[in-house]
């Protein structure tokens, strides 16, 4: 009778549904885990390609690359080139035609 006892406090071998279905979660999650790590290693590594490409330190902070774009080719902000065109217009330094041309220009950098 001992010996019955025994053997019907061992657990079974396969676990009950609740151990299995908790594994089985454990699992399941910890792949999306892993393959999110995968995609953003992926991401970075993409990224750096393309700003190293395009001639772009790729440890260039984002704030840094957006203020140099909107200061424009001539390191100046938009608005400061335009006023010191209407300045230079003002004053007859340069004609009509060239402060229309200049603005154009400006713009569309």
């Amino acid at each position: 009778m001992d010996r019955i006892r025994a053997f019907e406090s061992v657990p079974p071998a396969g676990g009950t549904g609740f151990e299995t279905a908790f594994t089985a979660a454990f699992v399941v999650v910890g792949l999306i885990v892993l393959a999110g790590f995968l995609f953003v290693g992926y991401s970075m590594v993409r990224g750096a390609r393309a700003a190293k490409r395009a001639g772009v330190d790729p440890f260039t902070p984002e704030s840094v690359l957006i203020a140099d774009a909107l200061r424009g080719p001539g390191g100046k902000p938009l608005e400061q080139r335009l006023t010191e065109l209407d300045d230079l217009h003002r004053r007859g330094v340069i004609s009509s035609e060239e402060h229309a041309a200049a603005r154009r220009k400006a713009l569309e950098a």
